[in-house]
């Protein structure tokens, strides 16, 4: 049998991105820094539409290959000016447009991440007393632990996240560890979550969020060699 794969890690700054239809595309004037993006054609109203929290994308060129889509969280604005915590993927290539297209959530440091895959199996038993295995991958599940003590002051920018669509059409990403982009999961909320208040009534306790994976991975992403690696026990404890 193919047994599942539990891993607890240290301390880590979870990211959650929800991606919705877009609300602003830039034209072809966009220009680019490492911390802003600005279009001169955009008027006071379409700037309206572009709120603290959101997620910003761009392309950079790569020369003899295909473009790197970056992106990134906005976290202010001033007339045709956009400012943003920093671009992921490297800085866009000006006169690209960009794309208002998502919410971002930043949440404090966890007390402990545990990522569980699970494999998705099917086991049949054949007449001549053998069993056929066949395989769909692993399924994924998630959960940050806030028990101790959650600050309200991450309860604005998750607001966003949990909010409901109708459409149906909303993606959700988790990146259990930002220093980690590129481990990230669609995934959906699973459960209830409880808020009890801290005994110094600045905040809570108590809190966990739990999120399955949407789409099965062929290989579990954290397992012995692979995920965060053993180097980041330097910062965030021992991780395996």
């Amino acid at each position: 049998m193919i047994p599942s794969i539990t891993t607890i890690t240290g301390k880590g700054l979870p990211r959650l991105i929800k991606e919705i239809p877009v609300i602003l595309t830039s034209t072809n004037a966009a220009t680019y820094t490492n911390t802003t993006a600005t279009d001169s054609t955009l008027n006071n109203e379409e700037m309206k539409l572009v709120q603290v929290n959101m997620r910003i994308r761009a392309k950079k060129n790569n020369t003899g290959f295909a473009g790197t889509i970056c992106y990134a969280k906005v976290v202010s604005k001033n007339e045709n000016i956009i400012t943003v915590d920093e671009w992921i993927g490297g800085t866009p290539t000006n006169e690209n447009t960009f794309t208002i297209d998502g919410y971002i959530a930043d949440l404090p440091r966890t007390e402990r991440i545990v990522e569980t895959f699970s494999p998705d199996v099917i086991v049949q038993d054949l007449a001549n007393l053998t069993k056929r295995v066949k395989t769909f991958g692993y399924s994924y599940s998630c959960e940050l632990n806030y028990e101790t003590f959650f600050s309200p002051d991450y309860s604005a920018p998750l607001k966003n996240i949990i909010s409901q669509e109708f459409s149906g059409s909303e993606n959700l990403i988790l990146i259990p560890r930002k220093d980690k982009a590129g481990n990230q999961f669609n995934v959906y909320i699973d459960g209830d979550i409880t808020q009890i208040l801290h005994p110094s009534k600045l905040g809570w306790s108590g809190i966990k969020f739990s999120f399955i994976g949407k789409k099965n991975l062929a290989t579990p992403t954290a397992f012995l060699t692979g995920g965060y690696g053993f180097d980041f026990g330097k910062n965030f404890g021992t991780q395996l």
